[in-house]
């Protein structure tokens, strides 16, 4: 786990590179970079919630920010191309690019490098590249049956931040889920659960969080409690009671629990990134910052 002073030394490191990624952000959108030797803590309150556009990172800036110190993980986005590389592909094999909406999606790239694709074999469980009226982009699974795979993920201790609408179903649907009895679900108002076997943990204090109540969200799994908080505030909500943590070692699919089983999730998906490692709570609005900026 590492030392107190070995932690407090990454964490700093960490704000002096946010510190850098947030300066080039800034300069690009035209405004004025952090000096040198400005506070640490003024970085930090420039990604907070409500923060001007100009602090706000882009792809490959965040994935410097959580991937460059041999993290595990992935990143996926519902842009057809990011930074001049097409990350859509309507074929698992990644020979037919996703262009117009409408099409299908077999493939999409993490954006990482890392290798945490995600795809769908089945031409028939693809969901469906579409956008909306401003022209944004998402990943729709209205199609009921529609999921990805990926390559298992260890997230007992990780997380999840993901921008997302759900739109529909009934019941309890699943987000993410393994081969065995561990699982990330929605209920049919979206609040966030984990299963224990014999019943669904919840989300429940201080009050219900669900996917559809801020731009994006941040998940964190810990001993099968799920703390999870808005891009728009900073109080955490969490499931009072632990649920069964062993089944996310083994994460692997998206939208559904397994390939032989229903639970899937009607959705749109803007964006998730996927680490089995937590992310230093210094560091993490300015990634809740870029996944909500994907809906906008």
């Amino acid at each position: 786990m590492g030392t107190l002073k070995e932690k407090s030394d990454y964490t700093r490191e960490a704000l002096v590179r946010l510190r850098e990624l947030v300066n080039e952000s800034r300069v690009e959108r035209g405004g004025d970079p952090f000096p040198l030797d400005a506070p640490l803590k003024e970085v930090v309150e420039a990604v907070q919630p409500g923060a001007p556009i100009e602090s706000k990172l882009t792809t490959q800036q965040v994935n410097e920010l959580l991937f460059s110190n041999g993290e595990t993980g992935g990143h996926c986005v519902s842009m057809p191309v990011v930074n001049g590389i097409q990350v859509l592909w309507q074929d698992a094999a990644g020979t037919i690019p996703v262009l117009s909406p409408g099409d299908p999606i077999g493939l999409r790239v993490d954006t990482t490098g890392n290798g945490y694709d995600q795809w769908q074999d089945i031409s028939s469980r693809r969901p469906i590249w579409r956008q909306d009226a401003d022209g944004v982009g998402y990943i729709d699974t209205t199609d009921a049956g529609t999921w990805f795979n990926f390559t298992p993920i260890n997230l007992d201790n990780g997380c999840m931040f993901i921008a997302g609408q759900q739109t529909g179903g009934s019941g309890q649907m699943t987000l993410l889920g393994g081969n065995t009895l561990g699982y990330i679900r929605l209920r049919s108002d979206s609040v966030f659960g984990k299963n224990d076997a014999s019943s669904e943990r919840f989300i429940a204090a201080p009050t219900p969080l669900g996917l559809n109540d801020a731009p994006a969200l941040r998940v964190n799994i810990n001993s099968g409690i799920l703390r999870a908080r808005r891009s728009d505030s900073t109080i955490e909500h969490y499931n009072t009671a632990p649920a069964r943590s062993n089944g996310l070692a083994n994460a692997q699919h998206l939208y559904i629990y397994g390939p032989s089983s229903g639970s899937y999730v009607t959705m749109h998906d803007y964006g998730i990134i996927l680490r089995e490692q937590q992310v230093d709570t210094a560091l993490e609005q300015s990634v809740l910052n870029y996944l909500a900026g994907l809906r906008s």
